[in-house]
């Protein structure tokens, strides 16, 4: 935010700080958010948490998935887990599973095999953080400064620009378990400090 208030206009030279926020952990048990999302009991998915609107990429990304899984048969499910602003119809590929307690969540985001964040507009993503500390990877919109900035400097995920490079990076996520591992501990070290 401080990067792109500092392009925008002439402030640089004025007094500022970057302050710190807290990110708690929260409790939730993957069985029984599973069981509250319809999802079966070892049945792999992906995740994204927030409001289910057109501009937090929300449409676009059930969009990208559907197509995904019409060409990759057998392909997890997508739940999207969030307040609906803007109607979205799910199916079979897309599971809209609206508001839940933060218990749900948090047990999703530990079921899950990693969160995609598809906002392009985020101004620092409480979610990704929380994703990492759930030990899951994150997969983000590579037109948003600041998730890209988080998986950078933390090495914890990974972000695509268009279809190919999201269906490549979704490709290798999913096949390849010591890299989601991997993303997620070094995710987790940098929301920790």
């Amino acid at each position: 935010e401080r990067a792109l208030v500092e392009r925008t206009f002439p402030i640089a030279h004025l007094p500022a700080s970057v302050i710190g926020n807290s990110v708690a952990e929260g409790e939730g048990d993957p069985a029984a958010a599973r069981a509250a999302l319809g999802l079966g009991a070892d049945e792999p998915f992906v995740l994204s948490v927030g409001r289910v609107e057109r501009d937090k990429g929300v449409h676009a990304l059930a969009g990208l998935w559907r197509n995904y899984r019409r060409r990759r048969p057998g392909a997890p499910r997508l739940v999207l887990l969030g307040p609906v602003h803007e109607e979205l119809a799910g199916d079979d590929d897309v599971i809209i599973a609206g508001r839940q307690p933060e218990d749900v969540k948090w047990g999703a985001l530990r079921a899950s095999q990693f969160l995609v964040a598809p906002s392009p507009w985020e101004s620092f993503s409480l979610v990704v953080l929380e994703s990492w500390l759930a030990g899951r990877p994150v997969l983000v919109n590579g037109r948003c400064e600041a998730t890209v900035e988080h998986c950078r400097r933390s090495g914890g995920g990974l972000w695509f620009d268009d279809v190919v490079e999201f269906e490549v990076t979704v490709d290798r996520l999913l096949a390849d378990s010591a890299l989601r591992a991997h993303l997620a501990e070094r995710g987790g070290a940098y929301a920790r400090r």
